[in-house]
């Protein structure tokens, strides 16, 4: 069994927001724009005129958990135990898509009529784009991938994944079977879940092969929330098939 070592890369650093629920926090630093690089004036929408969002910000995770009505998970205090996996936008609409996943389509436009027998289109909102999950089939897996990605305990890369290289699983809000995550923390600190080891003398992972076909690499780790503990991740993970 590999021992411990204090190697501490500059993505595990704690940020701490203790005063604040993880939904605060996804509203009050999770919504930020697209910048020019040289100017930093907001980019806009050639047509509408409306910001462009940036990949690492949450709107669409907002706008899917309030479709989804469940601010509830996000929101309480009741406890501390609980790990948010925070989705940002490109999550939603890259890769393994979350907006294909319960919708079909990857799409964000919307079609608002013709004007002189052209098609008027332009680019839809998070909040436009999340209103398109209209069925109770789409309700459910959208509620499915929520729920998964908020695991039951609260979990650190230190000390809670003691052992590097090793694999530990935990129950999320999704009940049951399905609802098992495995999360390993790698030499360099990383959270991985469900799969992707990258050395080979890791442990395999003990999940079965749906979920390791959709495993990830946390992409920022530990902010510290009132209500839990969050990281954050720019592509979908799941159990089983949504």
């Amino acid at each position: 069994m590999q021992e411990e070592y204090d190697f501490k890369p500059e993505l595990t650093i704690t940020n701490s927001f203790k005063d604040i629920t993880a939904w605060e926090f996804m509203n009050n630093f999770g919504l930020d724009s697209l910048r020019d690089v040289q100017t930093d004036e907001l980019v806009l929408d050639p047509v509408t005129g409306a910001r462009q969002i940036d990949g690492d910000s949450f709107d669409y995770m907002l706008a899917a958990i309030k479709k989804a009505g469940l601010e509830d998970l996000y929101q309480q205090t009741a406890t501390t135990n609980r790990t948010y996996f925070l989705l940002n936008n490109r999550a939603f609409l890259q890769g393994r898509s979350i907006l294909r996943t319960v919708t079909g389509s990857n799409s964000t436009i919307i079609f608002e009529g013709f004007v002189g027998g052209i098609p008027i289109l332009r680019e839809g909102t998070a909040e436009e784009i999340m209103e398109t999950v209209d069925t109770p089939e789409e309700m459910e897996k959208l509620k499915a991938i929520l729920m998964y990605h908020i695991v039951t305990e609260y979990v650190a890369q230190r000390p809670t994944l003691f052992l590097f290289g090793e694999w530990y699983v935990y129950q999320t809000l999704l009940p049951g079977q399905d609802g098992l995550i495995g999360l390993m923390r790698d030499e360099i600190d990383f959270i991985n879940i469900n799969g992707r080891r990258r050395n080979p003398q890791y442990s395999p992972s003990p999940m079965p092969a749906s979920s390791q076909v959709w495993d990830a690499q946390v992409y920022n780790h530990n902010y510290i929330f009132s209500n839990g503990i969050g990281h954050h991740l720019s592509e979908p993970v799941r159990n089983k098939p949504y």
